[in-house]
């Protein structure tokens, strides 16, 4: 690395020319300390853009299996929502919004939280791990109808780190665009995850 390479000439070319000397003057000391110092804090800088770079890679992988694993079970019929107190199949659903709610935290087996987990787990194993320290994901993939032709799928993704992919519901398969730039952080919270879900709930069968 360029870092590194500057840093050895510079010591090499400081000890040739003291060979014939006593030692370092303190002014040569501190000015091999400082460069080290910067050379430390550039390769620094450099890993951590590597590694923060590759977990929102991860994230945004994980939010396309969730879409691409939706759309499978869409196709295969494997999919049931409720709707005015039915549950209906796929092929019977109305026009309008519906949602598949996502939760990989295993300790909230209540209720609607429940479903959330083993939609997760259905979708993507073990539901899906945060990039960021393995933590916790919610969220919720949307199928939006409108008309025959016109199945349109998002995803919003939320973890306990408080990053967040905010899809556009509008687009057809809208989720595989998404890329880095379509994470943000914004102080969002777990409880915010599902806030933006349709009243229609679905299930993974």
């Amino acid at each position: 690395m360029l870092y590194i390479d500057a840093f050895q000439n510079i010591l090499r070319y400081s000890i040739d020319k003291k060979l014939d000397r006593r030692g370092f003057s303190s002014l040569e000391l501190l000015g091999v300390i400082l460069i080290a110092i910067i050379v430390i804090t550039g390769v620094t800088m450099f890993l951590s853009k590597t590694v923060n770079s590759q977990r929102e890679k991860a994230f945004i992988n994980l939010a396309k299996a969730y879409g691409n694993e939706t759309v499978s079970n869409y196709i295969n019929g494997n999919i049931t929502c409720a709707y005015n107190g039915q549950e209906l199949g796929v092929t019977d659903l109305p026009n309008g919004d519906f949602s598949i709610l996502l939760n990989n935290d295993k300790s909230q087996v209540d209720g609607e939280l429940k479903t959330a987990y083993r939609n997760a787990t259905r979708l993507v194993n073990e539901g899906g791990k945060s990039p960021w320290g393995n933590g916790k994901i919610r969220g919720f993939v949307t199928i939006n109808l409108n008309g025959l032709a016109a199945k349109n799928f998002s995803v919003q993704l939320i973890d306990d780190s408080g990053h967040a992919i905010i899809d556009n519901p509008d687009k057809e398969l809208s989720f595989l665009k998404l890329s880095e730039k379509s994470i943000v952080k914004n102080n969002y919270t777990l409880d915010y995850a599902f806030k933006n879900a349709s009243q229609y709930r679905c299930k993974i069968d």
